[in-house]
């Protein structure tokens, strides 16, 4: 949705948007509410941050403004968790353990930025990826900030490859895309990670016959997430989902599919006070 000034100089925001953030979120509720009734789109991206670290005690107005948006569309937004200043950025994630929680310890400034704390939407954190060279494949990326949002809940709520931090000689970032006028490039940022989420959804609505809810589709992406490899360890039990939330989904066929010998039951409903749902359910005899 082309709603955003192309030049990021403040002059030219203003001139589109005077009051500021307000009206540009006030735009943005518009562009979702035409995508949603004109041609039904259910998930949208926002790889886009107010320039200011969350509060934990205080939640922002513009991430209440995602939350209505999100909850009169029935729509579901991804939005990115926010780069760190490349001076705070954390050293790149090492093997040792320790090693790893005492970057953590002295990390600062690494708080996500309004609007990640939405709770009615998504948040999405940055990965190394494979193959690069010089960082560990699917770790925290040294520049993806992290929760605990407001203390209640998980922020950020997944994670996938974003880009490592530094360039490598022949990989560069080691994530590429596409620019405007068709060359390959490649870069680093939440910004690149969080569409790669979006886009599981998104293949997630169309694939799934009728019209899902926001919380079904959150938590088919919830049950079928994987912490990453470098966060198996039990010493990172406390604070692997501030770094990456439930982990990176699978692939959208894998999360329909499933394999022979399992299946995935989806009890979608509204439990009402003194009510309960029960399923009768017989285990196979083997």
């Amino acid at each position: 949705m082309a709603i955003f000034p192309d030049d990021s100089q403040s002059e030219v925001f203003s001139s589109y948007y005077p009051d500021g953030p307000h009206d540009f979120f006030d735009e943005l509720n518009t562009a979702i509410t035409d995508a949603r009734d004109r041609h039904n789109v259910r998930v949208f991206n926002l790889s886009l941050n107010i320039e200011t670290p969350i509060s934990s005690k205080y939640y922002s107005t513009y991430a209440h403004l995602l939350d209505q948006i999100a909850e009169n569309n029935n729509v579901l937004i991804f939005i990115s968790a926010g780069n760190i200043d490349q001076q705070d950025w954390r050293p790149e994630w090492p093997k040792d353990t320790a090693v790893a929680l005492s970057n953590l310890a002295v990390a600062r400034n690494d708080d996500l930025l309004i609007p990640a704390e939405s709770v009615r939407n998504i948040t999405v954190a940055a990965l190394n990826p494979p193959s690069q060279g010089r960082c560990l494949p699917f770790a925290p990326a040294c520049y993806s900030r992290r929760g605990l949002g407001l203390r209640s809940g998980i922020k950020p709520d997944f994670a996938h490859v974003g880009g490592s931090g530094f360039s490598h000689p022949l990989r560069g970032h080691g994530l590429y895309s596409i620019s405007p006028d068709g060359t390959v490039i490649d870069g680093c940022g939440t910004s690149y990670a969080t569409p790669l989420v979006a886009k599981t959804a998104a293949r997630l609505v169309q694939e799934i016959e009728g019209e899902i809810s926001r919380e079904t589709l959150i938590a088919l992406l919830v049950h079928n997430a994987e912490i990453p490899t470098p966060l198996h360890s039990k010493d990172f039990d406390l604070i692997a989902q501030h770094l990456v939330g439930f982990g990176v989904p699978k692939p959208a066929n894998q999360i329909l599919e499933t394999d022979e010998h399992s299946i995935t039951l989806v009890f979608a409903s509204l439990i009402q006070k003194r009510q309960q749902i029960n399923f009768q359910f017989s285990w196979p005899l083997s």
